[in-house]
């Protein structure tokens, strides 16, 4: 595959292809994901810095089903075998959550993925508030502030 090809595969499809814009919804399901979250301290490089564990964002390496059962289950990772369909591989094809709304691997992914932006609305807010915040400068990651409905 070359630099510029999009992955046949939906959930590398969801990273490679993640573009982050001047409007983002911070959800539930966000808050939901960031309280699961296996955070430390990552000596990777240099002096090290905080973030999740990238091998076990959310304790264990099945990543995947991890996010099912977070954004499907009962807030307890409790999550009923009749929730999940699997493909003929064994791998899960989708997930039904509790109110009745299916999600496929690269739905969990994608909400994974934002992640980092919401993190940064967050932290830059010192708020947990849901809703609409938009980006001022699009080079800046410093200028998330909540949407002022008009």
């Amino acid at each position: 595959m070359s630099f510029l090809e999009v992955p046949t595969d939906p959930i590398q499809r969801v990273l490679m292809t993640y573009k982050e814009g001047d409007r983002f919804e911070l959800k539930q399901v966000h808050l939901t994901l960031l309280k699961e979250a296996n955070v430390g301290w990552l000596h990777y490089a240099y002096e090290g810095s905080p973030g999740f564990d990238s091998k076990r964002p959310f304790g264990n390496s099945d990543v995947t089903t991890d996010l099912a059962e977070i954004i499907c289950g009962d807030g307890h990772r409790n999550i009923d075998e009749e929730q999940f369909r699997y493909d003929k591989e064994g791998d899960i094809k989708w997930v039904r959550d509790l109110q009745g709304v299916k999600w496929k691997p690269e739905d969990l992914w994608r909400v994974y993925r934002e992640l980092d932006t919401v993190l940064q609305i967050i932290l830059l807010n010192q708020t947990f508030e849901l809703g609409w915040y938009v980006r001022d400068a699009v080079w800046s990651y410093r200028s998330w502030r909540k949407e002022v409905e008009a």
